[in-house]
């Protein structure tokens, strides 16, 4: 598998079947566009920085809330969450995503903005690569995103 950062919350991931990107974001923000031909994009929450689908290709998979889903050898399993510590109420709703595929997993939480709850890292599981926002005022705090870390025991971290 080939994970490459594009900027801001967005990655790619390229296995041998699928080609997901998280959390798209347009150019002027700082993610050129070279994600290449995925077949799913999976987006947190409707933010700008993080649902850019303008020239995707034609049938690209969007999804961008909880759920289960399965393309090509991806499972993912979106996971309801929030942008801020107040259950949504200042910054909306934010999806967690668990993806299993090519004998990993890998969860991108978007931009997660509190601690998650005992049932939300159980249903992530055994997590092998985690991407974490990490220090800014609309996400987890350092000290938060630490903390999910030691949680989760990633066997790598993106922050």
């Amino acid at each position: 598998m080939e994970i490459t950062w594009a900027g801001h919350s967005c990655f790619t991931a390229r296995g041998k079947e699928t080609t997901l990107v998280f959390d798209p974001c347009p150019p002027d923000l700082g993610c050129p566009t070279r994600w290449g031909t995925p077949q799913v994009v999976l987006i947190s929450h409707p933010h700008r920085g993080h649902s850019c689908v303008e020239g995707m290709p034609q049938g690209t998979r969007v999804f961008s809330g909880p759920g289960e889903y399965e393309v090509g050898g991806a499972f993912i399993t979106g996971l309801p969450c929030f942008h801020d510590d107040q259950h949504g109420e200042t910054r909306g709703k934010n999806t967690a995503f668990v993806v299993e595929m090519e004998g990993l997993t890998l969860c991108h939480v978007g931009d997660l903005g509190h601690p998650p709850s005992a049932q939300t890292l159980k249903d992530m599981g055994k997590v092998d690569i985690l991407f974490v926002p990490v220090g800014d005022v609309t996400t987890l705090s350092v000290a938060e995103a630490r903390s999910l870390v030691r949680a989760l025991q990633p066997r790598y971290v993106m922050p």
